[in-house]
């Protein structure tokens, strides 16, 4: 049954879960959630919001071009790719791609959907779930916005 125990270890295997990178565990007063500066992004910020748990969703756009970005912080590792299955466990894809097979490097460890133009990735980057989808009329890439955010979360933590 989907959601059992049963289906979880399924996922986790068929995704490799066991072999997946570990992350950085940052101690709490280094692991500041950084948020991408409006003037670097791909596109225009409409709206952020926090979330309640950690972390906020930003919303760019123009025109009917729109891409949402989540950023949860799960305040762990092993969290955060605990959260990556849970994610994965609800995709109807019998299996979606690693990143890195459609080009994009980013993430501790990272899935994107099966279009070409690369319109939905989700990753994991030491403590946070990053899922981001292009949601407007316009199928948008999201390569861009993925790099752009995993480099703040590398930097997350430096003295920079």
């Amino acid at each position: 049954m989907i959601g059992d125990e049963n289906h979880r270890a399924g996922i986790k295997q068929l995704y490799g879960f066991e072999s997946w990178p570990q992350g950085r565990e940052l101690l709490p007063e280094m692991a500041h959630l950084p948020v991408l500066e409006t003037t670097r992004a791909p596109l225009p910020l409409i709206n952020r919001s926090p979330l309640s748990a950690g972390g906020y969703i930003d919303m760019y756009g123009e025109g009917d071009t729109l891409v949402s970005v989540r950023v949860n912080d799960c305040g762990l590792p092993v969290k955060a790719r605990e959260a990556l299955i849970d994610h994965l466990m609800t995709c109807t894809a019998p299996r979606l791609p690693e990143a890195r097979d459609k080009g994009i490097e980013v993430g501790d460890v990272a899935f994107a959907g099966h279009d070409d133009g690369v319109t939905s990735i989700s990753f994991v980057r030491d403590r946070w779930l990053v899922q981001i989808h292009s949601c407007g009329g316009r199928p948008y890439p999201v390569g861009e916005f993925s790099k752009s955010i995993d480099d703040l979360l590398v930097n997350a933590g430096s003295d920079e």
